[in-house]
């Protein structure tokens, strides 16, 4: 098997990107409460509010902030797999700086664009290896490292697949 090619980072039966965006409808944020009680909401700015263990219909909660029904700003949403994305939002989308985690133990951390790696990250497997370098619109794309527990090794990668 080829050392390189067998470094599978992002496939998997649920990517980040593969979440269905939820059904939210459009809340007063002056008056409304999220959720059960008036604890699960806290006003941050006119448009702007802070809600806790919001349930999703997928079965996810999220905790964070929300503006016009959508997630937007710095927020939690942990799904009933046990994958997780802590970070920042944008119009309901994982985007800037954040932490995505899946339950067998592998992780990315580094820039979202539109619910897609893109930017400059890292992505550990629960065994100790990792990638460090650039993404675009999810995949490896550029200058990147690789540890594999022994050593550091360089290459280039073109759209998830390295090329030298």
């Amino acid at each position: 098997m080829d050392f390189w090619n067998s470094w599978s980072c992002c496939k998997s039966d649920r990517d980040e990107h593969s979440y269905e965006n939820p059904i939210v409808q459009s809340m007063d944020f002056n008056q409304a409460y999220v959720g059960n009680s008036p604890t699960n909401k806290h006003k941050v700015s006119d448009n702007t509010v802070r809600v806790d263990d919001f349930p999703w219909h997928d079965g996810s909660t999220y905790t964070g902030q929300m503006q016009s029904g959508k997630r937007h700003g710095d927020g939690k949403q942990v799904w009933e797999d046990g994958s997780r994305y802590q970070g920042q939002w944008h119009q309901d989308n994982m985007h800037g700086k954040g932490v995505f985690s899946w339950p067998d133990g592998r992780s990315y951390d580094g820039a979202y664009e539109n619910n897609l790696k893109h930017g400059q990250g890292r992505f550990m497997w629960p065994d100790g290896r990792w990638f460090y370098g650039d993404w675009v619109d999810g995949k490896q794309h550029g200058q990147g490292q690789i540890f594999d527990k022994q050593e550091i090794l360089h290459g280039v990668w073109e759209k998830g697949k390295r090329i030298k």
